[in-house]
């Protein structure tokens, strides 16, 4: 298989301008065994669509994320993500 960085995806889709935030976790696939997801959360109104096309415009195509815009991450104590509870949205 093919090796996707979370960190490098992650600064791909944070590139646009909309973008506030992002974290990526695997999702399980069927053909390529995990997939990546992109939770994000935006400043304007921007479809997960177009920030798809931004990431396939920086990332090899294996390692263009599957895009979800959400309200808000849900955050630890301590400020950081938890990449946890978005996995189990995945």
């Amino acid at each position: 298989g093919m090796s996707v960085f979370p960190a490098e995806v992650e600064m791909a889709v944070a590139a646009h301008p909309a973008v506030v935030a992002c974290a990526v976790v695997a999702k399980p696939d069927d053909e390529t065994g995990e997939r990546p997801v992109a939770f994000v959360t935006v400043t304007e109104a921007v479809d997960a669509d177009r920030l798809r096309e931004f990431a396939a415009e920086r990332l090899a195509a294996y390692k263009v994320p599957e895009i979800r815009v959400i309200e808000a991450m849900p955050m630890t104590a301590t400020g950081k993500i938890r990449k946890n509870q978005l996995g189990a949205q995945g």
